[in-house]
């Protein structure tokens, strides 16, 4: 049954994950920008979206997220040879944010 379509990204999507603990969909594309949409399965109400321009230098081939301590990080890999490592956890930014300050 289709429930929505989802416009994610301006060209051709590269990788596409659903991360099944974090009931967060992944995706990255050929222009460099990455999206996170978090929803739940079977709803058909999406919760909140995060879109990242990384840039063409940075394109994400690959994704995969895990959970850690109850907090959620996503792994990337680009045809470069870069990781990216991002984490979604709001107290972790707002602690880093602090270091920089101070």
């Amino acid at each position: 049954q289709y429930n929505k379509r989802i416009l994610a990204h301006n060209s051709e999507i590269l990788s596409l994950h659903f991360g099944i603990n974090t009931q967060k969909l992944f995706s990255s594309s050929k222009q460099g920008t990455f999206c996170v949409i978090d929803f739940k399965e079977n709803s058909n109400n999406m919760l909140s979206r995060i879109d990242i321009n990384l840039g063409p230098k940075s394109i994400i081939s690959d994704i995969e997220s895990y959970i850690s301590n109850k907090k959620y990080y996503v792994l990337g890999s680009s045809y470069n040879g870069s990781l990216t490592y991002l984490s979604f956890n709001l107290d972790d930014t707002f602690d880093y944010i602090k270091k920089i300050l101070n």
